[in-house]
């Protein structure tokens, strides 16, 4: 209604148990809310924020889950039989600022949920090497080189929103300490919310 400057409410089903019913708010903000439950009692179900964005609490979170890609700006040595962790010093994107690119090179979202990684290394020299997902320190995903010099990996990893954390590592063992190759095409990581928890 033109000229309203309170919330809208209106309740959807005649059930007599109220949890069966549903309430439509609409605000003054531009935002609106579906929820389930009487007045006072309400479990969101949906909202739509003032852009027209929607999410579903507790289930899925659409448009707005992060997202990042980071490649390595600084050629790093990899010492041969070592795991060793990939400094990406650069930031293609960072949708929350959950990527680390200054100390500890690691992701770390505040988003629980499903995530899926990306990540290559380009050696300087043709040896075998292969790229790691490590989770909290441990490793989670092991790729294979698919060249002598480059080796890619990717998973889909479960990280609680608070403490988890992912980082990319490199193992070669030619006997000798070799260079990574730099850029966002060569030596890169990257990842995104697939579903929330």
């Amino acid at each position: 209604m033109a000229g309203n400057i309170k919330t809208n409410s209106v309740t959807l089903g005649d059930s007599a148990t109220d949890s069966q019913n549903f309430q439509l708010r609409t605000n003054v903000d531009g935002t609106a809310t579906l929820a389930r439950g009487a007045a006072g009692n309400l479990g969101d179900v949906l909202t739509v924020d003032a852009s027209g964005k929607v999410s579903l609490p507790g289930t899925v979170i659409v448009n707005n889950g992060p997202c990042f890609s980071a490649y390595q700006s600084v050629a790093q040595s990899i010492l041969s039989g070592t795991f060793t962790k990939v400094q990406l010093q650069f930031k293609e994107y960072d949708s929350t600022g959950a990527f680390d690119n200054t100390v500890n090179y690691r992701f770390q979202p505040n988003i629980a949920g499903y995530y899926i990684f990306h990540g290559g290394v380009y050696g300087s020299v043709p040896t075998p090497i292969f790229s790691l997902l490590y989770k909290n320190g441990a490793e989670a995903k092991r790729g294979s080189s698919t060249t002598q010099d480059n080796a890619a990996v990717s998973g889909l990893i479960y990280l609680n929103g608070t403490t988890d954390y992912v980082e990319l590592y490199v193992r070669q063992s030619s006997g000798a300490t070799i260079t990574s190759e730099t850029g966002v095409s060569l030596t890169y990581f990257q990842g995104f919310l697939a579903r929330s928890a």
